[in-house]
């Protein structure tokens, strides 16, 4: 596990330590998309194969997710319905006064499976 500061560069730091470990990981979980874009342009810069030596999954559907390739696995997170209501919460505000009731909301987001993960088996050692 690395810890980054949520920045392009910690990204791209974080897939350069996991590439000199001695058993290197088989997937990367970045927690946003600035630590997507380092993480990639390190896997890229070290001719790690995404998608076949290393898999990759970011948070957030980014644009760009799709135009790369190999394509980006990615947790994607609802944000019409985000949008949806921090629309209502805001017009609630503006026109009635007074104490706001607490609310909570509970939104799914979506697992988006592409090129950048494949499943993977430990090899048969058996025969």
């Amino acid at each position: 596990m690395f810890q980054g500061d949520f920045g392009e560069r910690s990204g791209y730091q974080a897939a350069h330590e996991f590439y000199s470990q001695n058993d290197r990981p088989t997937a990367i979980f970045s927690s946003n998309n600035l630590m997507t874009t380092g993480c990639v342009k390190a896997i890229g810069d070290l001719d790690w194969k995404l998608g076949e030596e290393i898999s990759f999954f970011g948070f957030d559907d980014v644009d760009i997710a799709t135009f790369l390739n190999p394509k980006l696995s990615v947790v994607s997170r609802p944000m019409n319905a985000v949008g949806e209501i921090a629309f209502q919460l805001l017009h609630e505000r503006i026109h009635f006064k007074g104490e706001m009731p607490k609310r909570e909301y509970n939104l799914s987001p979506e697992l988006i499976i592409r090129d950048s993960s494949r499943l993977r088996f430990p090899e048969d050692t058996s025969s």
